[in-house]
C-alpha cells in the first residue's frame, strides 16, 4: 500500500508539472502569435509609409501625390471612400472640395461624392473644419449620429457611417485635409490614427519640398526677367548694409584705441573680426559682376594660420556653449605659422564644418585638428579634421551631403534644419584650394570631416607657437585640471613646449589626489589651471576644497571656462588671478600666465591701436560731406586724431556753399545724399574751379561696391575712391597720393 501511495503522488506530481508544462506552452504560442501579428501590422505600417513617400516624391504635382496618398491609405485600411480637402485660396478658415478622390464603388457613393462637391466647411465646422480648427486626427464613430457633420443632414442616406480624417501640415499652416468613409460604424482606432499621423508628416515634407521648388523656379524665371531691377537692388543694397557697417567696424576700431580691460579688448576684438567676416563675405555677394560671371577668385596675401584658427573657433564658441560642448583646436608646433593664401575662405570653410558639427552634436566635444601632410621648401599640404561626438551619418548619405540642397536624411532636416548648401560652397571652396573633402563617420557614433588644401610659406616664418623669452617657465610644475582628454592633450602639449612639466589630471578629486602625493614628496604647483564645467565637483568647488592647502597658499589659480565673462566675478571673490574663456588662444594663455606669476610686466593681451599719423605729418583742413551722422562722426574721430581741421557738411548743397568761402586741402565726399548729391556737387566745384584755376583733390567715399563705380566717380571729375566701411590702409594710400607727408602714418 505504501508504494501504491508513492505511486499515486508521484503521478499527481507529474500530472501537476505537464499541466504547468501545457499552460506555458500555450502562453508561449499566445505571446508568439501576438508578436508575430505586431511585426505584421508594423510591417504593413512601414510598407505603407515606404510606399507613400517614394510615389509622392516621384509625382510631379502636389494634387497627383496626395491622389496616390488617397489610394494607398484605401488598399492599407480597406476602408472604400477617400477624399481631399484643400484650404481656400480666399480664406484661411475655410476648406473646400477638391476632385481628388478614392471610391471603390462610385456608383453606391454617388449622393455622398455629389454632396462633398458641393460643400464647404468653416473653422470647427463638421469632420474637415474640425480638423482645420484642432489641426490634429479626428474620429467620427457614425456619421448619423454626431452632431456636427452638415453633410448627414443634407441627404437622408448617403452611404458612410464611421469616418476620420487627418492634417498635412507645412510649419502651422493646414495645407490639406485628408478624409475617409466606412459603410458600417465603428468606434476609435487610435493605432489607426497614429499611423496616418506619420503619413501626414510624409506628406508634409513632400509637400514642402514641392512648393519650394516651385517658388524657387518662379524666382528664377522672375530674377531672368528682371536682370536690371536686380542691378539696381544690388547697387542700394551696398549701400544701406555697408553705411552701417562702416559705423561698427570704425567705431569698434576707435573704440579699441581707447584703454580697455582685457575683457572688454577681447569682447571688441570679436565684434571686430565678426564684422570683418561678414563684410567679406557681402563684398562677395554684391560684386554683381562676379555673380552674374559665375567667378570667385581667391585673395591670396599672407596671414597668420594660428590666429585664423583662433578667430573661426571664437566665432562659434558662443554657439557651442549654448549646447554645453567642449569646443577645442589642437595645431601640433611643427606646423607652420607664416603661411600665403585666402585667411578669409579658409576661416569660412571651417566655421561652416565646425558649425555644422555644432549643429548635430548635443553633448560631448568638437575638435579642430591641423597637420602637415606634404611640404616643400616653398609650398605646404595642409590636412584640417573637423572631429563631433555627434548623431553620425549614414554610409549611403556620405557620398551625397557635399551636393546642394542635399542633408542626411528627411527627419534630420527637420529637426535640424538649414539649407543643404554649406557642405556644398565648403567643398567648391576647398577644390579653389587645390584639395579634396571627404568625410568618416558611424552613426550613434559621430563624425570627423577632412579636407586638405595647398599653401605657401611665406618667406620669413614665425615661431610656431609663443614661446617665453624674457621670462623663465623652464621646469615650472604646473597642475592641468580638466574633464575631457582633448583639453588635456593639447595642455600638456603646449605647456611642454615651454619648458614647463605638466601633471595632468581628469576630475576635482583627483587634483586633490594629486596634491596630496606632491604634499607627501615635498613638492608644490606654483601654477594650477582649472577647467571651471566639471561633473561631480566643478572649478570653483575645488578651489574651496583647495584652500585648505597650506602649500597653495601662493599658488596662481587660472580658471579656464566656456562659461565667458558671467565667471569673472566668482573668480575674483575664490582668489582666482584671472578668468580666460575657452577656446583659449596660445598667446592669450601665455601672456596670461606670465602676468599672473609676476615673471613679466603685466600688459594687456592686445596693445591699443597705435595712432594713424605720425606726429610730424602736416596736418590739413578736410571739408567732410557726409550725410549719415554715424560715419560723419567716425571719420571725423579718424582725421582730429591725426591734427587734422575737420569741416562737415551733410549734404552736396552745403558742401558748395562752403567751398565757395573757404579753402580746403582735400574734400572727402560721399556720393549718395539727399538735396545735392556727390556728383552734382563736384561738377557745380569743378565748374566754379575752372575760372579760378584751382584743384582741391576730392575723394569719393561711397558705400556702393558695384564694379565699375570707381571708373563712374572719376568721370565725375573726382581724383580718387575709397570704399565703405573705410579700411584704413586704403584711406591712408588715397590721401598719400595727394599729401606725402601724410602719408607716414604708422
Amino acid at each position: 500500500m505504501e508504494e501504491l501511495r508513492q505511486l499515486e503522488t508521484e503521478v499527481a506530481r507529474l500530472t501537476k508539472r505537464l499541466d504547468r508544462e501545457r499552460r506555458a506552452r500555450q502562453e508561449a504560442e499566445a505571446i508568439s502569435e501576438r508578436v508575430t501579428r505586431e511585426l505584421y501590422e508594423h510591417q504593413k505600417e512601414l510598407e505603407l509609409l515606404q510606399s507613400i513617400a517614394v510615389t509622392a516624391n516621384e509625382a510631379k504635382t502636389i494634387e497627383s501625390a496626395l491622389q496616390q496618398a488617397l489610394d494607398r491609405i484605401c488598399a492599407y485600411t480597406r476602408w472604400p471612400v477617400g477624399h481631399v480637402y484643400l484650404p481656400d485660396p480666399n480664406s484661411s478658415n475655410r476648406l473646400i472640395p477638391s476632385c481628388l478622390w478614392h471610391l471603390d464603388h462610385p456608383e453606391r457613393f454617388e449622393t455622398f461624392r455629389q454632396i462633398t462637391e458641393q460643400t464647404t466647411f468653416e473653422f470647427g465646422v463638421g469632420l474637415p473644419g474640425r480638423v482645420l480648427a484642432s489641426k490634429e486626427s479626428v474620429w467620427v464613430a457614425d456619421v448619423m449620429r454626431d452632431t456636427n457633420f452638415p453633410r448627414a443632414k443634407l441627404a437622408g442616406e448617403i452611404g458612410v457611417r464611421a469616418g476620420f480624417a487627418f492634417p498635412v501640415l507645412v510649419g502651422t499652416e493646414v495645407a490639406a485635409v485628408l478624409e475617409f468613409f466606412l459603410p458600417e460604424v465603428l468606434d476609435l482606432n487610435a493605432s489607426l490614427l497614429a499611423v496616418m499621423k506619420y503619413v501626414g508628416d510624409q506628406l508634409s515634407r513632400v509637400i514642402e519640398r514641392k512648393r519650394v521648388k516651385a517658388a524657387l523656379l518662379k524666382s528664377k524665371e522672375l530674377a531672368e526677367a528682371a536682370s536690371q531691377a536686380k542691378s539696381e537692388f544690388l547697387a542700394n543694397m551696398s549701400h544701406e548694409i555697408r553705411t552701417p557697417m562702416n559705423g561698427i567696424i570704425g567705431m569698434t576700431e576707435l573704440a579699441l584705441g581707447t584703454e580697455l580691460t582685457e575683457e572688454q579688448r577681447d569682447y571688441l576684438q570679436t565684434v571686430k573680426s565678426s564684422a570683418d567676416a561678414l563684410l567679406s563675405i557681402i563684398n562677395d555677394i554684391l560684386d554683381f559682376s562676379k555673380i552674374e560671371a559665375g567667378k570667385l577668385q581667391l585673395d591670396l596675401v599672407d596671414f597668420n594660420l594660428r590666429d585664423t584658427l583662433d578667430d573661426a573657433l571664437k566665432a562659434m564658441a558662443l554657439c557651442a556653449h549654448v549646447k554645453e560642448l567642449e569646443l577645442a583646436a589642437h595645431i601640433p608646433p611643427n606646423v607652420p605659422d607664416a603661411l600665403i593664401g585666402d585667411p578669409m575662405r579658409l576661416r569660412q570653410i571651417i566655421v561652416n564644418i565646425i558649425g555644422n558639427a555644432i549643429k548635430f552634436t548635443e553633448h560631448g566635444e568638437v575638435v579642430v585638428r591641423a597637420t602637415v601632410e606634404e611640404q616643400t621648401a616653398e609650398t605646404l599640404l595642409l590636412h584640417f579634421s573637423v572631429t563631433d561626438t555627434g548623431i553620425g551619418i549614414p554610409v549611403e548619405k556620405q557620398r551625397t551631403i557635399f551636393e546642394s540642397f542635399t542633408q542626411a536624411d528627411g527627419s534630420t532636416t527637420r529637426k535640424y534644419g538649414g539649407t543643404g548648401l554649406g557642405l556644398t560652397i565648403t567643398r567648391q571652396l576647398v577644390e579653389m584650394m587645390q584639395g579634396t573633402i571627404w568625410v568618416e563617420s558611424n552613426v550613434g557614433e559621430g563624425s570627423t570631416f577632412h579636407f586638405t588644401i595647398q599653401l605657401k610659406k611665406q618667406a620669413n616664418d614665425k615661431p610656431h607657437l609663443p614661446i617665453p623669452q624674457a621670462v623663465d617657465l623652464q621646469g615650472l610644475p604646473v597642475l592641468v585640471v580638466d574633464d575631457n582628454a582633448t583639453n588635456r592633450r593639447i595642455l600638456e602639449e603646449v605647456l611642454k613646449h615651454w619648458g614647463m612639466w605638466p601633471t595632468c589630471v581628469e576630475s576635482g578629486p583627483a587634483a586633490l589626489l594629486a596634491l596630496q602625493e606632491a604634499k607627501e614628496q615635498e613638492r608644490s604647483y606654483p601654477l594650477v589651471l582649472l577647467d571651471y564645467m566639471m561633473p561631480e565637483m566643478d572649478g570653483l568647488t575645488l578651489v574651496g576644497l583647495m584652500k585648505d592647502w597650506t602649500e597653495l597658499a601662493e599658488a596662481t589659480i587660472l580658471m579656464l571656462s566656456s562659461a565667458g565673462a558671467g565667471l569673472n566675478a566668482q573668480c575674483q571673490e575664490n582668489g582666482i588671478a584671472a578668468s580666460l574663456t575657452k577656446p583659449v588662444r596660445q598667446a592669450e594663455l601665455l601672456a596670461a600666465i606670465t602676468k599672473t606669476l609676476g615673471l613679466s610686466r603685466a600688459k594687456p593681451l592686445e596693445q591699443a591701436t597705435p595712432p594713424l599719423l605720425s606726429q610730424t605729418a602736416r596736418p590739413l583742413q578736410i571739408l567732410l560731406t557726409e550725410d549719415n551722422p554715424v560715419n560723419r562722426l567716425l571719420a571725423v574721430r579718424l582725421l582730429e586724431k591725426q591734427g587734422h581741421t575737420v569741416v562737415t557738411a551733410s549734404d552736396g548743397q552745403a558742401a558748395v556753399d562752403l567751398m565757395a568761402g573757404q579753402e580746403f586741402d582735400l574734400v572727402l565726399m560721399d556720393v549718395q545724399m539727399p538735396v545735392m548729391d556727390g556728383f552734382e556737387a563736384t561738377a557745380a566745384i569743378r565748374a566754379r574751379e575752372s575760372e579760378t584755376g584751382a584743384h582741391t583733390p576730392i575723394i569719393a567715399m561711397t558705400a556702393h561696391a558695384m564694379k565699375g563705380y570707381r571708373e563712374q566717380c572719376l568721370e565725375a571729375g573726382m581724383d580718387d575712391y575709397v570704399t565703405k566701411p573705410i579700411q584704413l590702409q586704403e584711406l591712408k594710400s588715397a590721401i598719400a597720393s595727394f599729401f606725402p607727408l601724410c602719408g607716414q602714418w604708422h
